[in-house]
């Protein structure tokens, strides 16, 4: 159980985190608010320090977790508080070991994450590959995900004005929805020159939200019919006005980050995206 340093201290950390100064209420000591997976009011994690002498793991996880909390490349801020203390928000951070193959590598993911959806606390998977410096590498690892149960790879062309001719690839795995499964849709980040800023993350990761996705869109507020990331946090863990605030910063600073652009390499449905004759080579061009 994680011990509750107190409502106040909660209440001033999150409004640091968000950006803003309230008076807002989250949650109280004798009414917590549990709508969705877990409580507001728990510690905030420490801050990040550097990864010098630590494990090359827990190094991978503290470089990767400052990059979302610093850069301003990234954009959402919803990603940016949960890196702060993600244990708050029920995100996961963990390095996927380097394997035989492509195969094997994607074996390993599929593996955990169907270990995370079970583990119901657990709502959102960080899972870094800090072994995979390589596009085409990264990419044949992402695409035997395909050959994974409940694993689905879904390829688009698309024509950017940046990077030129481009397959874009939306992989999305099946989480538990009441009586049935909704797919949820991944993000691949990593330091890689086609990737659009708000993607190029020095390690390379795949995100994705593995809970139970919530019954409407956080966006549109109609009925969920895909999965991802912005199901984390909703509005009746933090309130109308934090989390209006929070969404308008997001898509001013991702506007931002990708130049003033809607670069379609950053859309929601894409999880990542290589040059057309890379994915000729890889057989699975559309």
């Amino acid at each position: 159980m994680i011990p509750n340093l107190g409502h106040s201290q909660s209440l001033r950390t999150l409004r640091s985190d968000i950006g803003l100064a309230g008076p807002f209420h989250f949650c109280s000591r004798s009414s917590r608010q549990t709508v969705s997976r877990r409580p507001i009011c728990v510690p905030q994690e420490p801050r990040y320090r550097s990864s010098r002498g630590k494990s090359r793991a827990v190094g991978a996880i503290d470089d990767y977790r400052a990059w979302r909390r610093l850069k301003p490349a990234i954009g959402c801020r919803f990603a940016k508080i949960i890196a702060i203390s993600p244990v708050r928000w029920g995100q996961v951070f963990e390095v996927i070991p380097a394997a035989a193959n492509a195969t094997r590598t994607a074996e390993a993911i599929a593996a955990r994450v169907t270990e995370l959806i079970a583990n119901k606390p657990t709502v959102a998977a960080a899972l870094l590959l800090p072994h995979l410096t390589d596009l085409e590498e990264t990419a044949r690892v992402m695409l035997a995900l395909g050959a994974q149960p409940e694993w689905t790879i879904t390829p688009t062309a698309i024509d950017n004005e940046v990077a030129g001719a481009l397959v874009a690839y939306r992989v999305a795995r099946n989480v538990p929805f009441g009586n049935d499964t909704l797919a949820s849709e991944s993000l691949l980040l990593g330091n890689f020159a086609v990737f659009p800023p708000t993607r190029r993350s020095p390690i390379t990761a795949l995100e994705l939200f593995v809970g139970e996705p919530l019954p409407n869109d956080p966006k549109s507020g109609g009925p969920s019919k895909i999965a991802n990331l912005a199901h984390m946090i909703t509005r009746d863990q933090i309130g109308d006005k934090p989390f209006d605030h929070m969404w308008d910063e997001s898509v001013k600073g991702r506007r931002k980050s990708l130049g003033d652009k809607d670069d379609n390499r950053a859309r929601a449905r894409v999880t990542f995206v290589v040059p057309i004759a890379m994915a000729r080579r890889l057989g699975y061009a559309p």
